[in-house]
């Protein structure tokens, strides 16, 4: 873990990797992090199983259920007060490529090099048709939200390439576009207590990957422009990460909040994280392993570099207790 430091600037400001076999105590151990964290941190968690459902209703958290449609308009531009100047420039940067990703995800193919232009330039020309460069936000319309949308962009993406914009208007029935990112979360559940801090992603359906990333893109935006400390957790990480465009928007940092930003990822085994390891374990400042499965050894001693009877170690602790690497130190730690 020796890459963790040198890269630390590019990432979350604390990012924490939890691995574990069913029933090693992960999740327990996640439910007393948010615990102590709930008070002072706004917190998302996304969820492939229902290990959180009532940690949720106890907080009079709210509950997100992603399905095929998506419920977030990616078109949307809010950069709060941050008007024109270099960290502007940097939000318009972050939208205009989530958005580019987003729309590549909803296609569910590769995309020539062509087509990529040509869908990026479509992006940039509808904002610029209301106002809205990389310079400066100055909007044409006093509602400029009315005129981002998917069916502008299509009108916009027509000029560009007659293919793309048929392809792009087969799927124009799996959005809705009346949800604001800035506060998409908080009126989601109107009869909750509001004030309460916990987001409650849940996976367990059909769902697009498209949809899945809209969720992860409204929270990324969220932190961009509201600096407040927060907790994205995401159980069972493994399933989101086996895409380049997932992970890059999940662990890459938030910008003026990224300071107050944590993110913990779960896992069940070190190697359902496949390719993308090597990224997650140098943007990790904490390694969390509780009992770990048989096939995980190799990772143990090749690439976390543990001495054997740390190894040994972790093929017999019991339900609650692991082993954690912080800053290159080994100590044991118990929840219970």
């Amino acid at each position: 873990m020796s890459a963790v430091r040198s890269q630390q600037d590019k990432y979350f400001s604390k990012m924490t990797l939890l691995s574990g076999m069913v029933g090693s105590g992960k999740t327990y151990a996640i439910r007393e992090i948010i615990k102590k964290k709930i008070s002072t941190n706004k917190t998302y968690i996304i969820q492939h199983t229902n290990d959180f459902g009532s940690l949720c209703e106890e907080l009079k958290g709210n509950l997100i259920v992603v399905n095929n449609v998506v419920e977030i308009n990616m078109f949307g531009f809010y950069p709060s007060h941050f008007k024109a100047g270099d960290y502007y420039a940097y939000l318009f940067d972050c939208h205009c490529k989530e958005l580019f990703v987003f729309l590549k995800l909803l296609l569910e193919r590769d995309m020539g090099d062509v087509e990529k232009v040509q869908l990026m330039s479509a992006i940039l020309e509808m904002y610029e048709s209301v106002g809205i460069t990389r310079k400066r936000f100055k909007p044409n319309y006093k509602s400029v939200s009315m005129h981002l949308c998917f069916s502008t962009f299509c009108e916009v993406l027509k000029e560009h390439s007659e293919n793309l914009y048929e392809e792009f208007k087969t799927y124009s029935h799996l959005i809705i576009e009346d949800k604001n990112l800035s506060n998409y979360f908080e009126k989601k559940n109107r009869g909750l207590d509001l004030k309460n801090n916990l987001n409650l992603i849940y996976t367990n359906g059909m769902y697009t990957l498209a949809a899945l990333y809209s969720y992860v893109v409204a929270i990324k935006r969220k932190m961009r422009i509201e600096p407040e400390p927060t907790l994205l957790v995401v159980d069972e990480g493994f399933l989101f990460l086996r895409d380049e465009h997932l992970l890059e928007t999940l662990i890459l940092n938030s910008g003026a909040s990224s300071s107050q930003t944590e993110l913990l990822i779960s896992v069940q085994s070190l190697t359902d994280l496949s390719g993308n390891l090597d990224e997650i374990l140098n943007a990790a400042n904490k390694v969390i392993l509780f009992k770990q499965d048989k096939n995980d050894i190799p990772i143990l001693e090749d690439r976390l570099k543990l001495p054997k009877n740390i190894v040994n170690q972790t093929q017999l602790l019991l339900t609650g207790e692991a082993v954690v690497i912080e800053n290159e130190h080994l100590y044991p730690i118990k929840y219970s």
